[in-house]
């Protein structure tokens, strides 16, 4: 007889089985970020006006950014291992601004990829990109997974 974890696992195993998926996951120490949180030329360079306005309408509007920025990475880490040859992140230098995180009406994160990285979303097939944000007063993290 098989315990509930062991039905999870394999019931998971199944649904995942013959579907490609990539996985990225990206962690900051706010106390690094901070100034260029501040710089509104990093900003506009790195966030779309939905972005900053939405996070700074928060609580904590530099641990929200940072948030975005986790995500923004963990999705073009995941959009690479979704198929590893064909790697999209090859060091620095990748327009981050072609990934806009932006909230859902439930609040939960939504992306939306625009220009190359769209285009290259399309050509490898990735029907889905999740994403989950979280942070304290001194981290931030975000997790992405493409379908």
């Amino acid at each position: 007889m098989k315990s509930d974890l062991e039905k999870l696992l394999y019931n998971s195993s199944l649904a995942l089985s013959g579907t490609s998926f990539g996985i990225g996951v990206d962690v900051e120490i706010l106390e690094g970020w901070k100034d260029r949180l501040q710089n509104q030329d990093f900003l506009k360079a790195n966030f779309s006006p939905q972005e900053i306005e939405y996070c700074q309408t928060t609580h904590h509007p530099q641990q929200s950014l940072l948030g975005r920025w986790c995500a923004k990475e963990a999705v073009l880490k995941a959009m690479s291992s979704f198929k590893p040859h064909e790697a999209i992140v090859r060091g620095f230098g990748q327009d981050l601004s072609e990934v806009e995180i932006i909230p859902s009406a439930v609040k939960t994160p939504l992306c939306i990829l625009h220009g190359k990285l769209e285009q290259r979303r399309i050509e490898r097939g990735i029907q889905q990109i999740k994403i989950s944000i979280s942070h304290s007063e001194q981290y931030a993290i975000a997790v992405a997974i493409c379908l």
